[in-house]
């Protein structure tokens, strides 16, 4: 059953209506990450190892959203596990965001550069377009419809 659209309005780069978030980035793929997306687009699982900074997970969420938008998934999972240096950490202030900032800042940091607004990303959020987890706290979850992002 199609969802019905509400209007489209436009803020900076990407075009927003109620639900849907259309992704853009200010660069072009180099022959690597062409691959790396098509193989995303044609297969159901795709892992890739590759050197630091070479645009992993920004092209992960790239597509993540590019799909949500197209309504070819449900809602984007992104499970980070929990290292230890991490958890050497200690207690942390602040509320639940603030602790978790670092821990989730890689996809933060891929939504900045996809133009997607801190705004925009908590409206994802809170209707459940996107969940940030951790392997510890994942246990029982469900991935019908999701878009997976598993990173380090």
């Amino acid at each position: 059953m199609a969802r019905k659209r509400a209007k489209t309005r436009s803020t900076g780069n990407t075009v927003v209506d109620e639900n849907i978030v259309y992704p853009t980035l200010k660069y072009r793929f180099d022959d690597y990450q062409k691959e790396y997306v098509r193989s995303i687009k044609n297969t159901p699982v795709t892992m890739v190892d590759a050197k630091s900074g070479t645009g992993k997970t920004t092209l992960a969420v790239y597509m993540g959203l590019k799909m949500l938008a197209e309504e070819k998934v449900d809602k984007i999972v992104y499970l980070r596990y929990v290292d230890d240096k991490y958890l050497q950490n200690g207690f942390l202030t602040g509320d639940l965001d603030e602790k978790t900032y670092r821990l989730f800042r890689p996809f933060r940091d891929a939504l900045d550069e996809c133009n997607v607004t801190d705004k925009e990303f908590r409206k994802l959020a809170e209707d459940e377009r996107i969940e940030l987890t951790t392997d510890t706290d994942w246990r029982g979850g469900n991935l019908k419809g999701a878009f997976l992002i598993i990173d380090e």
